[in-house]
């Protein structure tokens, strides 16, 4: 009998890698599809244009191919490598405790796959692979049409282009057709093209440190490389209406770092815009509602990610789907389970967690454990006299009240199995038959 059990589990688990491959292979297919369409269509473009603009031997447009391809090159290095990682760190959180069997109690040995399946449709909900394809396409054609328009108003030929002969770099010998296009910079007859150029560098600019700091902490979204385009038609447009005010080169210097700041923040123009507008008409605009995640998160960029997804206050963040909020943050696991626990405390005990503070209570599941004497199987026993805040006073009598209230009441049943181990051994999983139970 015990050869038949061996070999039933033996069984089992070959049907579970097979089934995880399944579901990693049917959600990796369309990430490949994508990045051969996108090789493809660089290939083409290339093909296409190259003879109009080349891109080799090196010449002045190879600059606007360098920058144009930048953004498909990254976000097809994006999709290859960085788009799996953060699936893969919250498997790996999940695989430590079997923490798939929260979200599929009753599904035993199926739990994990369910929950890979799971979690790729999540995971294909805010980083699309067709998404990105399509917007940072869309990116470079802005960075290309651009930067031609821009040249092309320098004076430089579409062919006959003037390059840098190898020769003269080595010997490190001046060329006088190689400083052509600076003299008409300086003596062009169109000083328009200096403030529009800046405001588009300045984007640009702004585009590459603003993909290299998200690519570095794994928090790219497709929504990024829009983002970016909007931010290379404003900082262009900016420098166009700057020349409408005054047409001097120096007026570039503030076109560039409104363009810079534009592609770091895609609101910063239109609060300008805004602000400025008020000023000038003295009309009384609507003011924006602050947010009062910066008393949890203590980073921009965390906040930024958060509301990116439409959470604006504490209490979204106390009632969102955990693993949506480990898709966009990111933060460790751990760390985004601590925003989750101080989120629960203050959204319930608001008025109290300042006094919580004091006695070194800052996560609800710490309010947890200081309330009860142990969980057992489908129960909890409670403390008879709690002692936190006034030695067993009214408000410690209404706090135990309160957070009996939401534990039986299993207002967070899925988020308090995910934080508190005890909570979820004994309220949560039934280990009989290793098998996973709501009770």
């Amino acid at each position: 009998m015990e050869a038949v059990s061996d070999k039933k589990k033996k069984l089992n688990k070959v049907k579970i890698s097979s089934n995880k491959w399944l579901v990693e292979f049917q959600y990796t297919l369309p990430n490949l599809l994508i990045v051969c369409l996108m090789v493809a269509y660089i290939y083409c473009a290339i093909t296409t244009l190259g003879g109009n603009y080349p891109i080799f031997p090196p010449n002045y447009f190879t600059i606007s191919w360098i920058l144009a391809l930048f953004f498909p090159v990254f976000a097809i290095a994006y999709i290859g490598t960085g788009i799996r990682i953060r699936v893969n760190e919250i498997m790996e959180v999940f695989r430590q405790e079997q923490l798939w069997c929260v979200y599929y109690p009753e599904d035993g040995d199926r739990a994990e796959v369910k929950f890979l399946r799971f979690l790729w449709t999540r995971h294909d909900e805010y980083y699309n692979p067709v998404a990105f394809g399509l917007f940072s396409i869309l990116a470079g054609s802005f960075v290309f049409i651009i930067c031609s328009i821009i040249m092309a108003h320098l004076g430089v030929p579409l062919r006959g282009l003037v390059a840098v002969p190898v020769k003269n770099i080595i010997e490190m010998q001046p060329d006088p057709k190689y400083f052509s296009v600076l003299r008409t910079l300086r003596f062009g007859t169109e000083p328009w093209v200096i403030p529009v150029g800046s405001g588009f560098l300045g984007s640009v600019s702004g585009a590459l440190v603003f993909l290299l700091r998200r690519f570095q902490t794994f928090d790219l979204r497709p929504m990024a490389f829009l983002q970016i385009s909007v931010a290379l038609v404003a900082g262009t447009f900016c420098g166009a209406f700057i020349t409408l005010i005054s047409p001097r080169p120096e007026l570039g210097v503030i076109a560039f770092i409104v363009g810079f700041l534009s592609a770091i923040n895609v609101d910063f123009l239109s609060r300008l815009m805004r602000k400025q507008f008020a000023r000038l008409t003295g009309i009384s605009l609507q003011k924006d509602i602050p947010t009062d995640l910066a008393a949890i998160v203590k980073n921009n960029e965390a906040i930024d990610s958060l509301n990116a997804i439409s959470i604006y206050s504490i209490r979204e963040l106390a009632n969102a789907d955990p693993v949506r909020l480990y898709m966009v943050l990111p933060q460790q696991i751990k760390i985004v389970n601590v925003m989750i626990d101080q989120a629960l405390l203050c959204f319930y005990f608001h008025s109290l967690i300042k006094e919580l503070e004091a006695v070194h209570i800052q996560l609800f599941t710490q309010l947890v454990l200081a309330l009860n004497t142990g969980f057992s199987r489908n129960s909890i026993t409670w403390t008879n006299e709690p002692s936190i805040l006034d030695d067993g006073g009214p408000k410690d009598i209404n706090l135990l009240k309160r957070t009996k209230e939401i534990i039986e009441g299993k207002l967070d049943h899925r988020i308090l199995g995910l934080l508190l181990q005890e909570y979820r051994d004994g309220l949560l999983i039934n280990n009989h038959e290793e098998e996973c139970s709501f009770l």
